[in-house]
């Protein structure tokens, strides 16, 4: 038995599967069929190879096809794309960026949260694209519907507003533990949000005794149409800028805080 064949034996078993191929001469070959287990070990022999060598080796993110076949030529200008991934500037060869996945996360709402942040679902120069960001790198596709991504990044950023997906979905279930579907999702959010843009507005009313164009407001209830100046009117607009002034103007917040504070 040679030591090869002894190191086979040792690693995988004696019991072997083969199959025989002929060769241009028309001589037998027999070659040992591969199975599951073959591939572990392969697998953890590389990354031991690239360990020895100190070379980074990450094995979880397997791209799909690409749009066309890669080459080694230099980015030309008009196929560099650049990217915003959570701060950090990310240029990319726009050729290579293959097929949106075929995943339909809309029907798992699990894996829709738990990939929104990290994700190798989509990988483009070798890097995991988080769900969050696919919007950079195809919101020009053909077939992408900007009110579908809208949908998903509602109910994912829903998600990052509870600590798990244990708590996420006590909130949108029935009195029965049942899970709301999607669309019960979405309407259940849609309603939150216009509940709470009405409180905010009605809060932003109160501040200002009902004058949205009062000398504190420094004019951020108004906007400009036409070339003539309007204050805003809906609560959604009124609760965004309510917003923004309790978070750059100290002297509101302090009062709103002190007024919230003696009325409990």
């Amino acid at each position: 038995m040679t030591l090869s064949h002894k190191r086979i034996e040792d690693t995988f078993g004696a019991a072997e599967q083969t199959a025989t191929y002929k060769s241009k001469k028309g001589a037998d070959h027999p070659q040992r069929t591969l199975v599951d287990k073959d591939r572990a070990a392969n697998t953890s022999w590389a990354k031991a190879v690239f360990s020895a060598f100190g070379m980074a080796a990450d094995f979880s993110c397997v791209p799909s096809l690409p749009k066309r076949r890669q080459t080694q030529m230099p980015v030309q200008h008009d196929e560099l794309g650049i990217a915003l991934l959570n701060g950090e500037r990310f240029e990319y060869d726009k050729t290579q960026v293959p097929e949106p996945p075929t995943i339909h996360l809309s029907q798992d709402i699990d894996q829709l949260c738990k990939e929104w942040e990290s994700s190798n679902l989509l990988c483009v120069g070798g890097r995991g694209i988080p769900v969050k960001y696919w919007g950079e790198f195809y919101k020009r596709g053909k077939g992408v519907k900007n009110t579908a991504w809208d949908a998903l990044r509602f109910i994912a950023e829903e998600c990052q507003h509870y600590p798990d997906t244990a708590s996420f979905w006590h909130a949108f279930s029935d009195g029965n533990g049942k899970r709301f579907s999607y669309q019960q999702i979405l309407n259940c959010i849609a309603d939150r949000r216009i509940s709470a843009a009405a409180q905010d507005a009605n809060d932003a009313h109160t501040f200002f005794d009902g004058n949205l164009d009062h000398p504190l407001a420094q004019g951020a209830f108004q906007y400009t149409k036409g070339g003539k100046s309007y204050v805003s009117s809906k609560d959604d607009a009124i609760a965004k800028k309510w917003h923004e002034l309790l978070a750059t103007q100290p002297d509101i917040s302090s009062r709103v805080l002190a007024a919230q504070s003696s009325s409990q």
